[in-house]
């Protein structure tokens, strides 16, 4: 499996806006309700020197930092810095579940419309 697969990016489907720019849509993305479809492997208690460095917790505990923003959403977190303290115990998602999950990221809308009806 390719790393590039777990890119938030690569998971997230775009759409093209009345003026013709790209966007997410976040709301057809697999990160969106991670922590629901996604069943949980253990935790991890934040220490003093974590804070910020997620990519680093997720290559302490999966072995890459691809799973980093995994873990944020799996946890409710938006910012790395700011969402994280000491003390804090992360759920950590199921690594097996995640590959799986990230392995067929959906198409973009623009790609997924085959046909179009103008009445």
């Amino acid at each position: 499996m390719e790393t590039s697969l777990l890119d938030w990016s690569k998971c997230t489907p775009t759409y093209f806006d009345e003026f013709g720019n790209e966007k997410y849509n976040v709301f057809k993305s697999p990160y969106k309700n991670i922590r629901f479809t996604v069943k949980q492997q253990g935790s991890y208690t934040i220490k003093a020197d974590d804070i910020g460095k997620i990519a680093m917790i997720s290559y302490r505990i999966y072995g890459t930092t691809a799973f980093w923003r995994a873990l944020l959403e799996y946890n409710s977190l938006k910012n790395p810095v700011s969402d994280i303290y000491p003390g804090q115990v992360l759920k950590i998602p199921d690594k097996d579940s995640l590959v799986a999950l990230f392995s067929n990221p959906p198409e973009s809308q623009e790609n997924s419309i085959s046909n179009t009806l103008t009445v």
